[in-house]
This record gives structure tokens, sequence and C-alpha cells, in this order.
């Protein structure tokens, strides 16, 4: 990881990985968000539309969307 990247993280409120288990899948989460009270937003691992891959590797890459909304992505592990 880059030290633009380690930067972003850092400056975040919030930047956290935990795994689930729903239905018997494990479950991957990163929330990420410059601050805890901006409006949140879920995106999926592999929607229909996304040309970007939104997963747990994506932490500090797009701190243009993390400076105005807190993100969760949700990677579904199989």
């Amino acid at each position: 990881m880059n030290r633009k990247r380690k930067a972003i993280i850092a400056a975040n409120e919030i930047s956290e990985m935990k795994t689930y288990t729903l239905g018997g899948y494990s479950q991957k989460v990163l929330i990420e968000g410059r601050k805890r009270t901006n409006p949140i937003v879920i995106f999926i691992h592999g929607g229909p539309g996304s040309p970007i891959p939104f997963n747990e590797g994506c932490r500090g890459l797009f701190p243009e969307m993390t400076d105005q909304v807190t993100m969760v992505y949700w990677d579904l592990q199989k």
C-alpha cells in the first residue's frame, strides 16, 4: 500500500474490516469514511452496472467518496 493511501486511511474517523457469517457464507465488510456522521452508502461487490470492483481491497482508494459518505463495501466470499 502506498503512502498516499496510508495517509487517507489514517485521516478517516472510521476504517475497519469485519467478517460476518450470514446464511452459512462468510462475508467481509469494509466500513470507511472521513466522518462517522456522514450518510452511509452500501456497495455490494459485483453489482450490475458497476465498472469499479468495490470490495475490501478498496481501502483508501476513493477519498473523493469517503470524504462525503461512509462507504460500506460488502464482499461475499464463496
